[in-house]
């Protein structure tokens, strides 16, 4: 009895195997790996967003000096991101 990839269930050959994970396909090892990385790229977006957003308010939130810099800081990183047009 030929071996199946877990994922989806293809004949594994010599060919399609994975070398990382042997009981799985190139083709889902793949897709797998491409799908991962869209969803950190979107977490370390989201997450740098979360982070200038927050601390755009800070006069509002009595931050400490060290924190009131790093807003401004943020803010600034804001308006390059605009102008330069980065995500």
């Amino acid at each position: 009895m030929s071996e199946k990839c877990e994922i989806c269930g293809a004949v594994l050959t010599e060919q399609n195997r994975s070398k990382s994970y042997k009981h799985r396909c190139k083709p889902c090892v793949a897709q797998q790996t491409k799908e991962q990385r869209a969803y950190e790229r979107e977490m370390k977006e989201d997450t740098l967003d979360d982070v200038i957003e927050r601390y755009s308010k800070s006069e509002d939130l009595g931050l400490r000096e060290e924190h009131q810099q790093i807003a401004r800081w943020l803010r600034e990183l804001k308006k390059y991101r605009k102008i330069l047009k980065v995500k």
